[in-house]
């Protein structure tokens, strides 16, 4: 009786022993992916949402850029945009981007092919300061 209980004793101790073993090397591998993840993230913060939160104008390292959900980046280097109920505006240097808010489609068009109304709205745009 008192081997079983010895016995008992020892396989208590060894349980006690891995399990905590266990949880110390759990609680690391979940602090380096943790820290991991931050460190090698997408390396972009989202900034202005349209169209839900479709598309995004987001900073990276050197630039601001506007991103559509499944294309990925659609208009690198932006420098102004205009949020609207029915359609918002984004534009860098020599394009100016048309999202349609209701439908969730966008346009481009140069910006020397710009109408008079398109002008007066890149008068009104946010600027983003770089």
């Amino acid at each position: 009786m008192k081997n079983i209980l010895r016995n008992l004793r020892k396989l208590g101790i060894k349980f006690t022993i891995i399990g905590a073993v266990s949880i110390v090397v759990l609680f690391s591998i979940f602090q380096i992916v943790l820290v991991i993840s931050v460190v090698m993230g997408s390396g972009k913060d989202d900034m202005v949402l349209f169209h839900g939160d479709k598309y995004t104008i987001s900073k990276l390292p050197n630039k601001y850029s506007l991103f559509e959900e499944d294309k990925g980046e659609i208009l690198p280097n932006v420098k102004a945009y205009l949020v609207g109920k029915e359609k918002s505006y984004v534009r860098n240097q020599s394009i100016l981007i048309t999202i349609d808010e209701t439908n969730g489609t966008y346009s481009e068009k140069y910006l020397t092919e710009i109408t008079i109304l398109e002008e007066n709205i890149i008068k009104e745009m946010k600027t983003i300061l770089q």
